[in-house]
């Protein structure tokens, strides 16, 4: 076989076939083409909003779309979070003042250990937070006042080499005097949203937790928290339960050490919706993670106004506050973060 270099003259130091002294352009063609090639089997991942740092990358997925992998290498040791989006607030359209449960968070998961083939491309699908309870006033409907289930989650397809999904959370429970509402339960994985002023809060999935639960007390139309709505339930814990004190709060969102501070809130996701209180009752705050609070009142007797739930943030998967003859508050879209060294 030839030498592939071009020799352009003699020299006394034989240091290749023949010896010579060889084109540089030559030289440095060869060296390009040979990292050319190199970087052609390596994994060239894009899509979503990508931060890059000295140790690492992480591609956020705000909303539906791809993540693409151009090189025929394969990306191993990849972690993807899923977040689902948060369950809606219920509302009360009692006679008196009494409140609904609030939205359960999103499920919330990290998968480790996950590879990403190369030369494919992952569809991303970001689950919509549910809707609030719709208002009636005074004139309760059927269904009752219950907000709506947030949607699911998923990374890939039956048709791609990965598929997993996290569920949404369940919307909060709605009360009127025809009767009770169980809070909807998100029968696969997100959180359960919180009970109205009686019953039992949903049941939370594998990636989240129950919603709370209803305990009477307190006086009608006096001091304490007569009929209070229960919290949502949270990726990280279940929703706080009415008592005497006040609606129930919010269960907190869930956390990664890897996750930075300026994704979610903090850095987590899927809190709990707060539950509405009653005249006299406290308003349960949303839970860290941000599921939002109802905007209820400061304390004991001072009093709960009627107005509409306060909806959980954009892509943290929070549940909404629940509400009292005004709208509940809707749940906040989830998200997915993908994570790999470099």
């Amino acid at each position: 076989m030839g030498f592939r270099f071009k020799r352009i003259g003699s020299s006394p130091t034989s240091a290749s076939e023949g010896g010579g002294v060889f084109d540089k352009f030559d030289n440095y063609y060869a060296e390009q083409t040979g990292q050319m090639q190199k970087h052609q089997f390596e994994a060239n991942l894009s899509g979503g909003t990508v931060t890059t740092t000295p140790t690492y990358k992480i591609h956020s997925f705000t909303s539906s779309g791809s993540l693409v992998n151009s090189g025929l290498g394969s990306k191993g040791s990849v972690t993807i979070l899923l977040v689902g989006g948060g369950g809606g607030g219920g509302t009360d359209a009692y006679g008196e003042n009494r409140g609904g449960g609030g939205g359960g968070g999103g499920g919330v998961n990290a998968f480790t250990s996950q590879t990403i083939l190369g030369s494919t491309s992952y569809t991303v699908t970001v689950g919509n937070g549910g809707a609030g309870a719709p208002s009636t006033g005074d004139t309760p409907t059927v269904p009752l006042q219950g907000g709506y289930n947030g949607e699911s989650t998923t990374f890939g397809s039956p048709t791609q080499p990965i598929e997993i999904t996290v569920g949404g959370g369940g919307g909060g429970a709605g009360h009127s005097p025809t009767g009770h509402q169980a809070s909807l339960s998100f029968s696969t994985t997100g959180s359960g949203g919180g009970a109205a002023n009686d019953g039992t809060g949903g049941e939370g999935g594998t990636y989240g937790n129950d919603g709370g639960n209803y305990s009477p007390g307190g006086t009608s139309g006096g001091p304490g928290c007569y009929y209070c709505g229960s919290g949502g339930g949270g990726a990280g814990s279940a929703g706080g339960g009415a008592a005497p004190a006040g609606a129930g709060d919010g269960g907190n969102g869930k956390t990664y050490p890897w996750i930075p501070s300026d994704l979610g809130d903090g850095g987590l996701f899927g809190g709990g919706g707060g539950g509405k209180g009653h005249t006299g009752g406290n308003g349960g705050t949303g839970g860290a993670g941000n599921g939002k609070s109802s905007g209820g009142g400061s304390g004991p007797g001072g009093g709960i106004t009627d107005g509409s739930g306060v909806s959980g943030e954009a892509n943290t998967g929070g549940g909404g506050g629940a509400s009292r003859k005004a709208v509940g508050g809707a749940g906040g879209s989830g998200t997915v973060l993908v994570y790999y060294p470099i």
